[in-house]
């Protein structure tokens, strides 16, 4: 008699394995996100010090620059992980059209834990997040300009968390 093939008896045994599996595979739905869905960034090398998050995509672009339509929202996904217990956080975005940088206006998008998908503020240290940050791209970002463009996010009032920077286009 083999005991690898009978079926288990324990009442809730079938059902606990079932939720395993489901997590197991969540778990690598993550991981492929994590690397295969990937905009190339940069550490932030005006506004910030802090560390990259572990990934960002940019909805439609891999390599910058990224085509970004005027009077539009882009989308960003970012994957990053709580450093420490956080209460609440802050999302901050300069553009940098030569030399000259312009804080970027992010309205209710500037609200970070607004904006996560798979938890919710306050966050434990250690957990590992998926933000989607929302950029609306305004009239005074005219079609055919190119610009660097940093994202950073903080505890509100307080140190940054992470930073990245990537070049945009606006197209129409």
């Amino acid at each position: 008699m083999n005991i690898w093939h009978q079926p288990v008896r324990v009442r809730g045994a079938v059902m606990w394995s079932y939720t395993i599996v489901a997590l197991l595979c969540a778990a690598a739905a993550v991981d492929a996100e994590l690397y295969y869905n990937s905009t190339a960034v940069t550490r932030c090398t005006r506004s910030s010090r802090a560390e990259l998050p572990m990934n960002v995509y940019i909805q439609g672009c891999v390599d910058p620059p990224c085509s970004l339509t005027q009077l539009k929202d882009a989308e960003m996904d970012v994957v990053f992980q709580a450093p420490r217990y956080l209460e609440d956080m802050e999302t901050l975005a300069t553009a940098y059209l030569g030399i000259v940088p312009i804080p970027y206006p992010l309205g209710q998008d500037s609200f970070t834990c607004n904006n996560l998908v798979n938890s919710y503020c306050p966050l434990l240290e250690g957990e590992v997040l998926k933000y989607k940050l929302k950029l609306y791209i305004e009239e005074f970002m005219a079609v055919g300009v190119s610009a660097n463009i940093e994202f950073r996010v903080r505890e509100r009032g307080g140190a940054d968390l992470f930073c990245f920077r990537t070049n945009i286009r606006i197209v129409r």
